[in-house]
């Protein structure tokens, strides 16, 4: 008889030890905010980390491809609890944002009622979800998060049926000058990959800054997304598929290359 492994619930705090340095830059990576727009049915990418919105900074903040909307959104290791929502009504004032997601180790009945009449009472371009998420384990396999969806838009139902409809997640799609196409499933492997083929060194001469950052850099700067080569530089993937794509063609204008870039679907 087939033996079957039994799942086991993993404390978040095991994985993330803190909030702003270890869950945020986690969850802002590609393929996990990519989980976070499955789970509410919205195509997003993430625009910055730790944006400062008056005296406060928000922990991540998106933008929806299709309507070019703001998505908010909030996280913790922890219950919910009324400084987050206070903030997160802040964080939305201040940025005009659309949908506001909040993301906690658990929710109190009082702040899923707060979720709920938020959608109730507001105009219908205004959303708030509310995500717990949990880990999982089977044996010895890689830890696996789940989000449960504990407060949502009335109509939500309708719009995440709309949107996997579309399916419009997208990626990148990149012609070589030698005619070599690389199309990693995910836009920042792209992204990486095709930087290492035309030269770190030499594109990191263009001096290019992305959000203030430089785009290669020998220097890992703290909440941003960047992805470390052997040879010690360090690639800003902190931007959405759009921007990579049009930071590629910068560069191949400024090199004087022949780059075909584009964005398809997943």
């Amino acid at each position: 008889m087939s033996q079957f492994g039994r799942l086991t619930q993993l404390q978040l705090r095991e994985y993330w030890t803190d909030e702003a340095s270890d869950f945020t830059p986690w969850l802002a990576e590609e393929e996990n905010i990519a989980l976070v727009g499955d789970s509410i049915g919205l195509n997003i990418e993430v625009e910055a980390q730790e944006h400062n919105v008056g005296p406060f900074s928000a922990d991540i903040l998106c933008r929806d491809i299709d309507t070019e909307n703001w998505v908010l959104i909030e996280n913790q290791l922890e219950s919910t609890d009324h400084k987050h929502l206070g903030q997160l009504l802040t964080y939305a004032a201040g940025l005009d944002a659309v949908t506001i997601v909040w993301i906690a180790k658990s929710f109190t009945d009082e702040h899923r009622a707060a979720l709920d009449w938020l959608n109730r009472i507001t105009d219908e371009a205004f959303s708030f979800f509310g995500l717990e998420i949990e880990l999982w384990q089977i044996g010895d396999s890689a830890v696996a998060p789940k989000l449960n969806m504990i407060s949502h838009p009335n109509d939500w139902q309708r719009t995440i049926s709309r949107t996997v409809d579309r399916g419009l997640i997208t990626r990148l799609a990149v012609t070589m000058p030698g005619g070599e196409t690389i199309d990693d499933k995910v836009a920042a492997d792209t992204f990486v990959k095709v930087i290492k083929e035309l030269g770190v060194q030499e594109i990191k001469d263009l001096n290019i800054e992305v959000n203030g950052r430089d785009l290669i850099s020998t220097v890992e700067y703290p909440n941003q997304q960047q992805r470390k080569l052997d040879d010690g530089h360090y690639i800003n993937v902190n931007t959405s598929t759009k921007v990579k794509r049009n930071l590629l063609e910068d560069i191949a204008s400024r090199l004087d290359i022949n780059l075909q870039v584009e964005i398809i679907p997943r």
